[in-house]
């Protein structure tokens, strides 16, 4: 395992010859580095602000007495507000954001009964996005493979049930999409006291996003996941799902509720 560590280190530090895939590589880097900055900037710009979001179809509207878990609505003339916070700083993202939702409608039973930490007030719900497509389906398979006692036979079938496909070609938009609704949930990540107890929720990556400027329109932005897919309003049944660019459905107007406190 060592000697192996050693190997992709050697590679991914050994000089190539300058050639035009060099060349475009760099820019496509540069690409990279400007939108990570701006993120960065929209964080430290937008953390601490409540809001509410909303695109052409709607504004985002939970209402968690519902279902468990909840699924985030795009409704006509209703808003839930919506507070941005910086993602942990143990995730490593410093431009991520979490979007806690303020609770305007009490926990259904099914909810609160379902961990006994739901009730405690430093447990937040949290905008929540599922992962799928090939890569990560890839990812989760080689994590899985690395469990001893996890037959073979029963890594396809975990792979299925946790990490959706993307659409393919032939899909009437295209490939790439994913229709599963947004949720909001508490946060996946825990904080964890010396008795091994989880005593409050913290957002995960399932719950972070990060802010990308839409040009020349003030207060609208694409919200992408850290898995590169965008936030979309998903029109026709009023959910929020996920899209692999960042086109007019894939923009959302971030209306300012309440300032950031001084």
């Amino acid at each position: 395992e060592r000697r192996k560590v050693c190997c992709l280190f050697l590679i991914s530090n050994a000089k190539k010859p300058a050639d035009n895939n060099n060349s475009e590589q760099q820019m496509a880097n540069n690409d990279i580095n400007d939108e990570n900055n701006d993120s960065v900037g929209l964080a430290n710009e937008w953390v601490g602000r409540i809001v509410t979001i909303s695109s052409s179809s709607g504004a985002i509207c939970i209402d968690q007495s519902e279902e468990d878990p909840t699924v985030v609505k795009i409704i006509q003339g209703k808003a839930t507000p919506i507070v941005i916070e910086r993602a942990p700083l143990a995730l490593g993202l410093p431009g991520a954001v979490s979007f806690h939702v303020v609770v305007a409608s009490p926990l259904s039973k099914k909810v609160a009964n379902k961990d006994k930490t739901a009730n405690n007030k430093n447990n937040k719900m949290y905008l929540t996005n599922i992962m799928y497509g090939d890569e990560l389906r890839q990812l989760t398979a080689e994590a899985l493979a690395s469990i001893p006692c996890l037959l073979a036979d029963n890594i396809p079938l975990i792979v299925d049930f946790c990490v959706p496909r993307a659409t393919e070609e032939n899909n009437f938009e295209g490939a790439g999409f994913n229709y599963s609704p947004m949720t909001i949930q508490q946060g996946g990540g825990c904080v964890v006291f010396y008795d091994g107890a989880c005593t409050t929720r913290i957002p995960n990556k399932l719950q972070v996003f990060e802010l990308t400027s839409v040009p020349y329109q003030r207060n609208r932005f694409g919200v992408k996941s850290v898995f590169g897919t965008y936030w979309r309003s998903q029109h026709w049944n009023k959910t929020v799902s996920q899209s692999p660019h960042r086109l007019g459905d894939e923009t959302w107007y971030f209306s300012v509720q309440q300032e950031k406190a001084r």
